[in-house]
């Protein structure tokens, strides 16, 4: 209905429109038409006005607060961190400093307590050096007073050859012979003497043949390998290689110094759990005479009218060996 009410509105408006004021014809000029007051005017719609809404200016910022001033605030941000940072190394490096010197004072106390204490340990030490050359001293004093000692005699040079007690002594005999002698081993000390090691040689050489020949452990062999401390000897018999001359060619080269007869080598022992070497040399002398003895002198029955014959003279230290007891230390 509305709708229909609005047509009919703008119908109405259209169909009030003026007349013209004056009509030409042909004939001549229009007269004027009858004058007529126009019809009111429809109301006018007035404009309607949107008010719109303004944003608001914005404040102006401040002075600090400008850009140009921005700069200027992180430049002293960064003189202030920089200062703070140089305070900070310069204390650190203050505190080393003193750390140092404390350190230098510390490590000459140091080195001070040090150097006193190295001087009381060398003297400690040269104190218990003598000490224990003391005891040492002592230790050896008792060992040398309780050890056994070994003491050595040589008996007399026999020849092993077949004898009628009943028969004069051929010496002009070529048939050769053995040569025997015995070493007494005595212990004079005051422990037990434990053999364990020796040998020994006979032999009969040119004169002024050296170096001898080599010992032999199977000539030596001792009746025992314990020497008590008393004052029965332990005997060790020792024999010769065959020798293949006549008795009198025999005794008449040691008589005139052509050969010479030797008895060497060497014994270990043991006393007191230390082990001793006795080395020993000697050789066979008849004496001396203005003129070599004859050979019959040299060369008799002992006892007489029984089948030994004895070889004169005697056993003499050799210069030519080493006749001295050296320690080799615990076993």
């Amino acid at each position: 209905m509305l709708k229909s009410l609005a047509i009919a509105l703008l119908v109405a408006t259209f169909a009030q429109a003026p007349e013209p004021a004056a009509h030409q014809t042909a004939e001549g000029p229009a007269t004027p038409a009858a004058v007529t007051s126009p019809p009111p005017a429809p109301p006018k719609s007035q404009p309607v006005t949107i008010k719109t809404r303004q944003s608001p200016q914005p404040e102006p910022l401040r002075w600090f607060l400008r850009p140009e001033w921005v700069i200027v605030w992180i430049t002293v941000a960064y003189t202030i961190i920089t200062g703070l940072t140089l305070i900070a190394i310069k204390r650190q490096a203050d505190l080393m400093e003193r750390q140092l010197e404390n350190a230098r004072t510390d490590s000459a106390a140091s080195a001070k307590t040090t150097k006193a204490m190295l001087e009381a340990y060398t003297r400690q030490a040269a104190s218990m050096e003598k000490q224990a050359l003391l005891i040492r001293e002592q230790i050896d004093a008792g060992i040398h007073k309780e050890r056994a000692r070994l003491q050595m005699e040589l008996q007399s040079i026999d020849f092993i050859v077949a004898l009628d007690p009943e028969e004069a002594v051929n010496i002009d005999d070529e048939d050769g012979f053995h040569l025997q002698s015995c070493i007494e081993l005595t212990n004079t000390g005051r422990s037990n003497a434990f053999i364990k090691d020796g040998a020994v040689r006979l032999v009969l050489v040119p004169a002024g043949t050296w170096p001898l020949a080599q010992v032999s452990p199977e000539e030596f062999s001792p009746f025992s390998n314990t020497v008590e401390p008393s004052v029965e000897p332990v005997y060790c018999p020792v024999e010769s290689d065959y020798i293949y001359l006549s008795l009198r060619q025999f005794a008449q080269d040691i008589a005139d110094g052509s050969r010479s007869l030797y008895l060497y080598g060497f014994i270990e022992y043991e006393s007191l759990n230390i082990r001793w070497r006795r080395n020993f040399g000697y050789v066979w002398s008849i004496g001396e005479y203005g003129d070599p003895p004859p050979p019959e002198t040299l060369v008799v029955r002992s006892p007489p009218h029984s089948a030994r014959l004895r070889f004169a003279g005697e056993w003499i230290t050799s210069l030519l060996h080493d006749n001295a007891e050296y320690r080799q230390g615990p076993n």
